[in-house]
């Protein structure tokens, strides 16, 4: 019975585990698209602040 239990709580840390990493991956991706629209932004209105004063 002890072992039963032992193995179920390891397979629910692994999966704990496996969500936490899941989930940190996805931040770091949302964070990275983030960044990207943020350049892209930055350099669409240095065109249009350059394009407006020449």
């Amino acid at each position: 019975m002890h072992v039963e239990l032992s193995r179920w709580r390891f397979w629910d840390q692994t999966r704990s585990v496996e969500n936490a990493l899941a989930a940190s991956l996805e931040l770091s991706r949302a964070r990275r698209e983030r960044d990207e629209i943020d350049a892209f932004v930055a350099r669409a209105l240095s065109g249009r602040l350059e394009t407006q004063s020449a």
